[in-house]
């Protein structure tokens, strides 16, 4: 048996299972069934072929690569990513593993060399048209709600939601880059029952590519929410201004965007969401990694525009063929990059298309340094070469594997919560974190858990036994610590300070210096993500509790400064104001409310009901059933007391936060 050929036809089949699988691969294990399920495959994949390359270096004493005509650009986008990874994103974790989007860049890198040493690409079109007639008939299916009628299917396959490919718009974009190719074999085979075949694989793609596009138009459930382009041009300057080179960091684009989005963005239908990605991939790509990054991607940008170039040639003119073809998908997919936000399914497109255009030549290093006394070659710098690539392989692997297994128990837990079954979940979560101390998601939902396990024990009990009492005090300590874990793995992140602060605030009526611990925590929070109203009124609520009327009303008109037209704020303040004895100002908030809620809703009842109390100065009730669809007037934690309070141990504080050099100003409330 030929071993060398052997190598070529497994490299062969990897790349082509890859390609046909990689759209439409998920698996049930975790909590995200298709994003993480695709970024295992395709670091399975390419570990493989690395390993493969191993393999033949070790055999043959050379190094073979076939280079192209995008090369420099992919290897530096391939290394902006892993740079910018280890030195700027916070978690590591994050960018490598989960989300993982620099492993995924990486990988996507070593797949396009790999399609570029295969010796017929046009397979790679075949591939492609068979997982885009997949995706077209499951977005069939579920437009239809024909998955809704299967039983045996997990539930998140049922919902009108799902994609294969991660979303509709993703599928979109896909099934329109297959259809040109498909078109093109159609109208060029002589064979008719292949003919036949094409045709109907080109109509399963197409009708797929119309339900896609008629799901994301504006208005219907799948329509994508995508930041405008003046926000996301704001958070990539300000990420540059503060990160140059490097940028924020690989998946942590979310932390600029709590940051640096400008005050104008409350004004927009989207404000109360945060976003992972920026309007389009290349500001993502600027906000995450900087400078690097986007000399990466002008160079890739420009290598394409040179490359149709020289394909259009002096006449202006190109002849219809399967490599214009390709060339007009490349260049159409390069224009979506521009346009959309980029997930994996379309990145990965965008680095297939590169190899099938580019123009590759194999070039040969000899890694043989001597030879022997016979004149054969010395291989031993060749095995030395292919052992260190085995290595480096493995150590990714065995970092890699017991990340799964902590992402495979951790959606156990989830289901177990959904079973309410909260010892499970507890005992699913420890265990998760066992396996995987560096994600913040299980140090956050440990500490809700240990919250509620504490909140059944006490109850609607007036006296606790000292055992209950002890196992309240160390539930406590441990939701207040696995808090303080989840913001040392991301200090950044608002996010992780908000849950760290809710913790705190949640156990005021329970410990001692809780409030001053939540308040601390709260500002921290609001310095991260500066604009966002809803921290306010949360910092508000626990001045309120307070009795610290002024220290209310000053946060609440904060709140109202970064979004005047919200009505929970104002409502918010009207209830401070009345509570300080400032009733005229309360009147004025009141009434402000009642002109941002609609007059049929239960808001505009309650509010008018406020209104008419405060009107024959009254004293409002706080506590009243039917609190309306949003206003929550702000109140002292309902949660049952302990007395004596528990005493929270030194180590209970907040801890340092991070010094943030050219935050977003904070709104000031106008006089």
């Amino acid at each position: 048996m030929n071993i060398d050929l052997v190598i070529e036809r497994a490299k062969t089949y990897i790349v082509l299972g890859l390609v046909v699988l990689m759209p439409i691969w998920i698996l049930s294990s975790y909590l995200d069934p298709v994003g993480l399920p695709k970024l295992i495959l395709i670091t399975i994949a390419s570990l493989l072929l690395v390993l493969l390359k191993a393999v033949e270096i070790i055999r043959s004493g050379k190094f073979q690569i076939s280079l192209g005509s995008f090369d420099l650009g992919v290897v530096l986008l391939m290394l902006a990513y892993l740079v910018a990874g280890v030195v700027r994103t916070p978690n590591r974790l994050d960018a490598f593993f989960s989300p993982g989007i620099s492993t995924f860049v990486i990988a996507s890198g070593i797949l396009y060399f790999a399609i570029n040493e295969l010796k017929n690409k046009r397979l790679v079109w075949w591939v492609l048209l068979i997982s885009g007639v997949v995706l077209g008939i499951s977005t069939i299916f579920g437009f239809l709600g024909i998955l809704e009628k299967m039983p045996q299917l997990p539930d998140y396959l049922k919902s009108p939601l799902f994609n294969l490919s991660g979303d509709y718009l993703t599928a979109a974009v896909y099934l329109a880059v297959v259809i040109p190719f498909s078109l093109f074999a159609l109208i060029t085979t002589d064979d008719l029952p292949k003919k036949v075949l094409i045709g109907f694989c080109l109509v399963i793609v197409a009708l797929g590519l119309s339900l896609s596009i008629f799901s994301i138009l504006p208005g219907k459930p799948n329509a994508p929410a995508i930041p405008d382009v003046t926000t996301s041009w704001a958070v990539a300057a300000e990420s540059i201004k503060e990160n140059p080179v490097w940028g924020v960091g690989p998946a942590n684009y979310i932390s600029a965007f709590n940051r640096f989005r400008p005050i104008t963005y409350n004004a927009t239908n989207f404000w109360p969401y945060r976003f992972s990605a920026g309007h389009d991939y290349f500001l993502t790509l600027i906000t995450e990694t900087g400078l690097a990054g986007l000399v990466a991607g002008g160079i890739l940008g420009l290598s394409v525009v040179k490359f149709v170039r020289s394909a259009v040639g002096t006449r202006g003119t190109i002849k219809v063929s399967e490599t214009t073809i390709s060339l007009l998908c490349l260049v159409g997919l390069l224009i979506a990059l521009i346009l959309i936000p980029a997930s994996f399914v379309i990145l990965y497109m965008f680095f297939v298309l590169l190899a099938l255009n580019s123009k590759a030549h194999t070039v040969e290093f000899n890694l043989t340094a001597a030879k022997t006394q016979g004149g054969a070659p010395a291989k031993f710098p060749a095995i030395i070469t292919g052992v260190l690539i085995v290595v480096a392989v493995l150590y990714f692997a065995s970092r890699a594997f017991p990340v799964l297994g902590a992402e495979a128990t951790f959606k156990t837990a989830f289901d177990a919560l959904n079973k309410n079954d909260g010892k499970a979940t507890y005992e699913l979560l420890q265990e998760s974190i066992n396996k995987n101390p560096m994600v913040d998601r299980y140090h956050a939902s440990y500490a809700q858990i240990n919250l509620a396990l504490a909140r059944s024990i006490i109850g609607d009990k007036k006296d606790l036994s000292d055992d209950e009492k002890n196992s309240v005090s160390q539930l406590i300590q441990q939701a207040v610590r696995e808090g303080q874990n989840t913001v040392a793995l991301n200090q950044e992140r608002s996010g992780n300070w908000e849950v760290l602060a809710r913790i705190y605030q949640s156990i005021m009526p329970l410990a001692k210096d809780a409030d001053s611990f939540a308040i601390q925590a709260y500002n921290q929070t609001i310095a991260l993500d500066p604009i966002n109203p809803n921290l306010r009124i949360a910092l508000g609520g626990i001045y309120y509790s307070l009795s610290q009327w002024d220290n209310a009303i000053s946060t609440f008109s904060v709140a109202i400064a970064a979004k005047p037209d919200l009505a929970n704020a104002h409502y918010n303040l009207a209830v401070a104001y009345r509570e300080k004895g400032d009733i005229d100002n309360a009147i004025a908030q009141m009434q402000a409310v009642l002109q941002l809620v609609p007059q049929n809703s239960q808001d505009y009842t309650l509010a008018n009901s406020e209104l008419e109390s405060l009107q024959k100065k009254k004293p409002a009730k706080t506590g009243q059933e039917g609190t309306g669809e949003s206003l929550t007037a702000p109140q002292a934690s309902t949660a049952p007391a302990i007395n004596p309070q528990l005493t929270l141990p030194k180590d209970a504080t907040p801890p340092a936060a991070p010094v943030i050099p050219g935050a977003t100003p904070t709104p000031t409330p106008q006089p």
